[in-house]
């Protein structure tokens, strides 16, 4: 195998990666938080929650969002396009 692309932000330890369409969702650590990240096939980040989630949640593809396991444990419900919470509309 080869690495074809890299991205700047550290990928969290125990993230899966999963793949929708040409999207990549993982979780990436930043400032000794864990947020959901989207990439693009380039490796371009697209977008970051702005709720903080588990290292390793689980990342479920819905038509109605990426549902995820916040960082007190609750499940969330996450909109494809920006990440923003959609659990409470």
């Amino acid at each position: 195998l080869e690495i074809t692309g890299e991205t700047a932000l550290p990928v969290a330890q125990n993230s899966l990666l999963v793949q929708d369409g040409s999207d990549y969702y993982c979780v990436v650590e930043e400032n000794n938080q864990n947020y959901l990240a989207k990439f693009g096939e380039d490796l371009s980040l697209k977008s970051k929650s702005q709720i903080q989630v588990k290292s390793a949640t689980p990342i479920t593809v819905t038509p109605s969002g990426i549902v995820v396991t916040d960082s007190n444990g609750k499940l969330k419900v996450l909109d494809k396009n920006d990440l923003s919470d959609i659990s409470t509309k």
